[in-house]
């Protein structure tokens, strides 16, 4: 997970423009054709006409012989593929290892992270289910159904999910509380891959909620089949007092479903069905339909009729705050079984003991493996969980190709951090101390499998070597280290007397400001002064012996205020670099020149809980940074979370608060090994 939030701001000025002045010379061609058509005979064939006739039939002649030629040119070069390819080797979830019950008990889930609450298979072309609600901002009814910043919930995400067969999640909207559990169940009657039933509960903050807006809630829960199986409503008019079926269907992978809707509130219920061959536009459909019942019947509900064959049903649920209902999907009932016995227990009080033992199960399994009671406090726990949960909950299937926007941006030549100061003139002499060490990482795994598998080393192959080679201490300080700074740096051609200027552009009959690069001095060959994360790589990595006056060195970096040290976790680039929290463009703002990011502060806890272990000079000193280090992080991740209900992509160096995407589970869930101070040897 790296900066996905970050959007470049396009103009449409030029586009506008165009359609302005296509929309003015519009009439200009009709009154040319109307003379055309009614005006006086027009002389065809003079000498002008003639010589224009010829030089159209001579260009023509050409472009068509190369058109020709180009062809059959074509025709014999070898073709490029268009993509890339996959790699020719099994997938993994195909391995013999995880087939049989491993692979069946896998196969529902919550693999539709993209959106607030979404069900479907691990397969192709699967059935799907999914939430929708009416929401309410800035005094205007929403539909919420894909997660959205701009929709501005307080908080949403897992609070606790085992990635198998339970989840429970709290999304609180503008005042309205949803609760949504998740659990899976498999019985011997059951069709491939089981059951599985949602219980949802609906509230209110009355203190936060406009009453104006009604004194109940909306939901919309869907199921679609994306191989265009026909789906059918139960009966026209649903009452789930008098029966709890709403829907049935049947599939080539779970046999005949059929869906139950359950609750002891008084609940409104209606429906409508759609056929049509895409899912990502499922709101527009149901936003669509709501606006035709608005317009025909001043009605906030849906129009209770079906397309033909619909491969989309979508049930609107109505109920007064507060309230609750479970839904339930059963397989394979094309065989004779114990239908009713089977919706029992995945509703009602059977199902909430079942959640409530589910959910202690997650706690005692989360304490067994991360041990947290004696290392921090129960506020700390809670978020620990959440991280797990949301990490687990987070897990997607997706399946196919789709077209993706290039970034039109130019970043440095980097190991993945973007705008991290590099050599300021890129060149073939260019070297980059992390993927120095990144290597080093990467050969040390493939010799420890070359052992694990007792396999020779070939020629061009010997990872021992180079492991060996890069991990030479006295080789990475001469190419890499500066004395004068007791840093680690890269090296290339690069000045520091190079900076983005605006100038003035001519653009036609008028001017323009750019930013452009002014250099006023010469590159040479030299380290590149920018401490900040890079510098650390070698200590991250343990290259440093512990007896070395440049640990010593490192730790002083670490712990100075005037470099990286923050309240907070350390800063990405050093307060002293000509390049701390600078623009990288106009319109790409400082993303690792400054603020602090927790996948590498991880990387530098667990090098400081080395050598806090190793015999040294040096070790108390270690010791005692990565204590501080350690409790700012927990306590400011912590301290984001309950004040702004996520984890955050990245913090900012100066006030803690959290920054970037969100909610960003991915890197920032490693607060939990950090509490858990799990490291491994990495």
């Amino acid at each position: 997970m790296t900066g996905s939030g970050r959007t470049a701001v396009r103009s449409r000025a030029k586009s506008l423009s165009d359609a302005d002045s296509r929309r003015e010379r519009r009439p200009l061609l009709n009154r040319h054709r109307e003379r055309s058509k009614y005006g006086s005979s027009i002389p065809i064939f003079n000498t002008a006409n003639l010589k224009v006739v010829l030089g159209i039939c001579f260009v023509a002649f050409f472009t068509i012989f190369f058109m020709i030629r180009h062809l059959t040119n074509s025709a014999t070069e070898p073709k490029l593929p268009r993509a890339v390819t996959p790699f020719p080797a099994p997938k993994i979830m195909d391995l013999p290892q995880f087939q049989g019950e491993h692979k069946e008990s896998l196969y529902w889930g919550t693999y539709r992270p993209h959106t607030y609450f979404g069900i479907r298979a691990r397969t192709p072309k699967s059935l799907m289910a999914g939430l929708m609600w009416i929401g309410v901002k800035d005094g205007r009814y929403h539909l919420r159904h894909v997660c959205r910043h701009e929709d501005d919930l307080s908080t949403y995400g897992w609070t606790k999910h085992n990635g198998r067969d339970f989840g429970h999640q709290v999304l609180v909207d503008h005042g309205m509380t949803l609760t949504t559990r998740f659990l899976k169940s498999k019985v011997e009657d059951s069709g491939y891959g089981g059951d599985w039933a949602v219980q949802i509960n609906v509230g209110i903050d009355k203190s936060k909620w406009n009453e104006e807006f009604g004194k109940g809630a909306q939901l919309f829960f869907y199921l679609a089949d994306e191989a265009g199986n026909a789906l059918d409503v139960s009966r026209e008019n649903l009452n789930i007092h008098e029966d709890s079926l709403l829907a049935t269907g049947s599939r080539g992978d779970i046999g005949d479903w059929k869906l139950h809707l359950k609750s002891m509130d008084d609940l409104e219920l209606h429906y409508s069905g759609f056929r049509t061959p895409h899912f990502h536009n499922l709101s527009d459909l149901v936003e669509e339909n709501l606006a035709s019942q608005i317009h025909k019947h001043a009605r906030l509900q849906l129009s209770d009729s079906l397309d033909d064959a619909p491969n989309v049903l979508v049930f609107q649920i109505i109920g007064g705050f507060p309230f609750a209902t479970d839904i339930v999907l059963i397989t394979g009932t094309d065989i004779e079984s114990s239908q009713e016995e089977r919706v029992s227990m995945l509703t009602g009080t059977s199902l909430s003991n079942q959640l409530k033992y589910k959910e202690q199960e997650f706690d005692q399994k989360f304490e067994k493996i991360f041990n947290l009671a004696e290392k921090v406090d129960s506020e700390s726990i809670s978020v620990a969980k959440a991280a797990i949960g949301n990490l687990l909950g987070g897990i997607g299937y997706f399946y196919g190709q789709s077209k993706i926007a290039l970034s039109r941006i130019l970043n440095a030549l980097s190991s993945g951090l973007d705008d991290y100061p590099r050599a300021s003139h890129p060149s073939e002499d260019e070297y980059h101390l992390d993927l120095r060490c990144w290597m080093l990482l990467a050969a040390d795994c493939m010799h420890s499998i070359q052992e694990l598998l007792d396999m020779e080393s070939k020629p061009g192959m010997d990872y021992g070597y180079t492991a060996k080679l890069l991990s030479n201490f006295e080789l990475l300080n001469q190419m890499h280290f500066d004395d004068a700074y007791g840093a680690y740096f890269d090296f290339g051609n690069h000045t520091e007397k190079v900076q983005l200027r605006w100038k003035e552009v001519e653009a036609g009959n008028y001017a323009t400001r750019q930013l452009v690069r002014d250099v006023t001095e010469i590159p040479v060959l030299r380290l590149v002064p920018h401490i900040g994360y890079v510098s650390l790589f070698p200590f991250m990595g343990r290259i440093i012996p512990p007896e070395s006056w440049i640990l010593e060195k490192q730790l002083e970096l670490i712990s100075n205020r005037s470099l990286l040290w923050t309240n907070y976790g350390l800063r990405s680039l050093a307060k002293t670099s000509s390049l701390y929290m600078k623009h990288n463009t106009e319109h790409d703002p400082p993303y690792w020149r400054g603020p602090v990011w927790i996948n590498m502060n991880y990387r530098i806890l667990s090098a400081l809980h080395h050598y806090s272990q190793e015999n040294g000079p040096y070790q108390e000193k270690a010791k005692v940074v990565y204590e501080e280090l350690r409790s700012n992080l927990i306590r400011n991740i912590v301290r984001n979370y309950q004040h702004s209900g996520f984890l955050w992509e990245q913090y900012d160096q100066i006030k803690g608060k959290g920054k970037g995407a969100h909610p960003f589970t991915g890197w920032t869930s490693l607060v939990v090994l950090i509490m858990a101070e799990a490291y491994g040897n990495i």
